[in-house]
């Protein structure tokens, strides 16, 4: 999977100088104007691409990996990757918090002590301009937290500061990571016979976490997290992945560190109550996170991932491995012919599918660290979600469908949902009916590709979907006049039909749907697809 996942994203500038394509079309990011090249991997993913060549150097020890790295942080350094000249111009602290993660364990991998410096200078970076350092402060009543964001204002790189608007959260992204990164420094310290800088990372490590256990842990007794608390006091209690991998991990290194069977038993409740969380019903596989459109969802899971990996190595939380191992046969089984998975992994992705870097990396992170081994029987397999299979009984799964700009979920208000998930929230396009109107313009939808049928003729195309209004959506058919669908809600949170007539060909077609607001439409972000039936009429 390794050589699959180079294959496709490695980028070599020459010159020894290497970095990531962020997709696997190598197309232009959309979002950019000319920053990363381009078309590479963004800024705090890159560090989890990064971290991938860590992986793969650790377990195989094969020098060309050591080149990777070497050239990758040469293009971290360089200016034009890491955002208006250096990265000490990137204002988010979680951003540069990842590369000094990741450039910590090639220190612990190698013994350059350039890792080490680079490392530690992010670190300091960070937390001496971004630990909060008033006596009471609005967002928790609890003194302290590094904040998401430092101050730029008047290249102000130095003084110390609070950078202070209403959105500038204190973040486990930010504070997970510092905690993990003093505790790391303090042992990298320590081995180097360095006893006062050892003290003082620790001693950093331990006000970070506890600062982060006090504010951010909503129950201490199942382990469930908060994402962040914003300056008025508003705790935003989003459910992430990588909030419960780098809590975890950082309780482990407090545990290693200091012996307090106290970190132990958080390292156990978090790692825990974030996997049987986030898995599907089969109490193993990690449900889809999303992260297909490249945004931050992408790099979530991947940390996750290999901090389980990383402590279920510890023969005292060796039962976490199960979930590696079950997802990399997950992962595995359910490549497409390139190699790549993408975030549903109880499904194949289509081979026209963009996929991020970071995405098709976490399968590969589940594989090195389970040691995963597909001629293996481990036990689970018959247990294991799959969906069926594209069209199976005229069936097409919204969540299975290529999306951009939907968002999908659980929704409980209307549970007997065949699908795992349903679309819920809809970008829509531009408000001008040049972009409605031009599909091949459209950036926010849903297309039911490869939607096979035995003989050209005319089908019914039957949306299955609920809402808590009546809605519109623009439906197109191949190359056909886009049309819009009146979806009439007959009751409350029911599921309920919307039933078109369109000619398919023989063959594969397209359908593609998405929102418009247009010409006096009614429509509401809010909607629930759960899957698209075919079936022929004449």
């Amino acid at each position: 999977m390794m050589a699959d996942w180079l294959d496709v994203y490695l980028k070599d500038r020459g010159n020894g100088v290497f970095s990531t394509f962020k997709w696997s079309d190598r197309s232009p990011n959309p979002h950019g104007n000319g920053q990363f090249d381009g078309n590479e991997t963004g800024f705090w993913q890159a560090a989890g691409a990064f971290e991938l060549l860590n992986d793969a150097y650790a377990f195989t020890g094969n020098p060309r990996y050591r080149a990777y790295l070497d050239g990758y942080r040469t293009r971290f350094l360089d200016g034009s990757f890491s955002w208006s000249n250096t990265w000490m111009r990137n204002d988010f602290v979680d951003d540069i918090l990842w590369w000094s993660s990741a450039f910590l364990r090639t220190y612990t991998l190698t013994g350059d002590v350039s890792y080490l410096t680079l490392a530690q200078e992010i670190f300091d970076v960070s937390y001496n301009h971004g630990w909060d350092t008033r006596a009471t402060c609005s967002y928790t009543g609890v003194p302290g937290g590094l904040l998401w964001r430092r101050d730029l204002r008047n290249n102000n790189l130095t003084s110390n500061f609070i950078f202070n608007d209403n959105g500038n959260e204190k973040n486990i992204a930010t504070n997970g990571n510092g905690a993990l990164i003093a505790a790391r420094l303090a042992q990298a310290f320590a081995a180097r016979g360095d006893v006062a800088a050892s003290a003082r990372y620790a001693d950093i490590a331990e006000k970070i976490y506890e600062w982060m256990y006090t504010t951010l842990m909503i129950d201490n007794t199942t382990g469930r997290l908060s994402d962040n608390f914003m300056p008025n006091g508003t705790r935003r209690d989003w459910q992430f992945s990588y909030n419960y991998g780098l809590f975890a991990a950082a309780a482990y290194e407090m545990w290693i560190n200091t012996g307090d069977v106290r970190y132990k038993e958080h390292t156990r409740l978090v790692l825990s109550y974030g996997w049987n969380s986030m898995t599907l019903a089969d109490g193993l596989t990690f449900r889809d996170e999303g992260g297909m459109d490249g945004g931050d969802g992408a790099g979530f899971r991947i940390v996750l991932m290999r901090n389980t990996g990383h402590i279920a190595q510890d023969s005292d939380f060796a039962d976490f491995m199960v979930y590696l191992q079950a997802n990399a046969y997950q992962a595995w089984h359910n490549r497409r012919t390139d190699g790549l998975t993408g975030s549903n992994w109880a499904a194949r992705p289509f081979d026209i599918t963009r996929i991020p870097s970071t995405v098709a990396a976490a399968g590969v992170v589940a594989a090195w660290y389970s040691g995963f081994d597909p001629s293996v029987t481990y036990g689970f397999e018959g247990n294991l979600v799959r969906l069926p299979a594209w069209g199976e009984g005229g069936i097409y799964l919204a969540e299975q469908a290529l999306r951009n700009g939907i968002y999908f979920g659980v929704r409980s208000e209307a549970p007997g949902s065949r699908g795992r998930t349903v679309s819920v929230w809809w970008d829509d396009e531009p408000r001008t009916p040049e972009r409605a109107y031009n599909p091949d313009g459209v950036r926010r939808f849903i297309d039911f590709i490869e939607v096979a049928v035995p003989e050209t003729g005319i089908y019914e195309l039957s949306f299955r979907w609920f809402t808590r209004g009546d809605n519109v959506r623009l439906v197109r058919v191949n190359d056909g006049t886009p049309q819009p669908v009146q979806f009439t809600r007959s009751e409350e949170n029911v599921w309920e039909y919307a039933t078109i007539e369109a000619e398919l060909m023989a063959g594969q077609n397209n359908i593609r749907i998405w929102l418009h607001r247009y010409d006096g439409d009614s429509a509401d972000n809010w909607m629930f697809i759960d899957y698209l039936k075919v079936t022929p009429v004449r």
